[in-house]
């Protein structure tokens, strides 16, 4: 259990960064333990021990506590009276919460995500086209077409939106909420603590009844300034959209040619082993470009060299998927054997780092820490494969 919960916070260790960033003295931790009354947990609930994972198309989880972290994805995915003692990473077309407390981060992906009465200890980090929120959190960051936050919700600390048409029904918000979208709504019932910080091309419909700290308004023109911006948004969805592609192909290769290289990252100690291939990474990222320098200098071996530079680039360039397949086998092992199951998670896992890559400063460390991982990953099986072959000579010649 505790391995597990290590490796949890390698996955989400800039997102704790960001906690930390945005937390204040005066946040005050949701009471969740108070509210899983509202659950209405019952002796007969199922318990999985472990990490958990739903990758069947339509795939459902009710009446269950997960001691571990959750991961889902299908067309359909749907949770309800269920408690996770740990993090969770859903991606589907419909999303449906009710009756739910997860006690870690949520990453969450899909078309429609609807959250009933569901109560999360730590941040949710949401990318939806559609996403109605009914419950509580720490802080929200959220992106879509259409993002709604409903009565009775509490969110700790902050709230940051971006979307088409963001509703603020009610609910109260600890700190600030810092928007931008096209069209704004605030209800009579929303209580904004800190301040309202919002960008727009128009004025929020924000009702005389709510309370709010202060209203910051900066209004949006169709700029050349604000051109470039939407370049830089276009190119990132591009970026992610591309990078996403990358993943489903090289970690379909791997799933089918390179097995063995999965079974070698199922380790007993997770940190320690991510630990060593990122100091390990860092030296070869900076060794073999030495090496291949040397080689070509000497004009015997120009084209190992160049065979060298090309095995380095491949590495670089497929750094989030083989981390995420390094990941995933980690999370996995001691599930049955799947390999459609395992690589729904690797997508799941890339699906995280791509996010992550896309947060601005942050988004340049988890690049360089992926490129460390991959590099330390693949040099370490590369090394393992060869004394293995080196025993085999010797038992032979024995």
């Amino acid at each position: 259990m505790k391995k597990k919960i290590l490796l949890s916070i390698i996955l989400i260790v800039l997102v704790i960064f960001t906690n930390a960033a945005y937390a204040t003295e005066d946040a005050n931790i949701m009471p969740i333990s108070e509210q899983e009354e509202s659950v209405s947990i019952k002796n007969d609930f199922e318990i999985i021990e472990n990490t958990h994972v739903m990758s069947e198309e339509n795939s459902t989880l009710h009446d269950t506590i997960v001691n571990g972290n959750l991961f889902g994805f299908g067309t359909n995915v749907s949770l309800n009276n269920v408690v996770i003692y740990g993090d969770m990473f859903i991606c589907g077309q419909n999303v449906t919460f009710s009756n739910v407390i997860v006690y870690g981060t949520a990453f969450l992906a899909g078309e429609t995500i609807n959250m009933n009465n569901s109560n999360f200890a730590g941040n949710i980090f949401n990318a939806s086209q559609t996403m109605n929120f009914h419950g509580t959190a720490q802080d929200i960051f959220a992106a879509g077409e259409t993002l709604t936050i409903n009565s009775g919700s509490q969110i700790a600390r902050e709230l940051f939106a971006a979307s088409n048409v963001l509703n603020i029904e009610g609910g109260s918000i600890g700190a600030n909420a810092n928007i931008s979208a096209e069209t704004l709504t605030v209800g009579p019932t929303a209580n904004i603590v800190g301040n309202l910080n919002y960008s727009s091309s128009t004025e929020a419909d924000i009702s005389s009844d709510s309370i709010i700290g202060s209203v910051n308004f900066n209004k949006t023109e169709i700029t050349e300034d604000v051109n470039k911006e939407s370049g830089v948004v276009n190119n990132k969805i591009y970026n992610a959209i591309t990078l996403m592609i990358k993943c489903i192909f090289v970690c379909g290769f791997v799933f089918l040619y390179a097995r063995k290289f999965v079974e070698k990252q199922k380790v007993e100690k997770v940190v320690g082993y991510f630990g060593i291939n990122i100091l390990k990474g860092f030296g070869w990222l900076i060794l073999i470009p030495v090496i291949a320098f040397m080689l070509l200098i000497t004009g015997f071996a120009v084209g190992l060299s160049f065979a060298v530079i090309a095995l380095y680039s491949i590495i670089l360039w497929a750094s989030v998927p083989i981390v995420a397949i390094a990941v995933t086998a980690n999370i996995t092992k001691n599930q049955p054997d799947n390999a459609w199951k395992t690589y729904g998670c690797s997508l799941l896992v890339s699906i995280v780092f791509i996010l992550l890559k896309q947060i601005s400063v942050i988004g340049g460390i988890v690049t360089f820490i992926l490129a460390l991982a991959s590099m330390g990953i693949i040099m370490s099986s590369l090394k393992n494969k060869k004394t293995k072959l080196e025993n085999t000579e010797a038992e032979i010649i024995k």
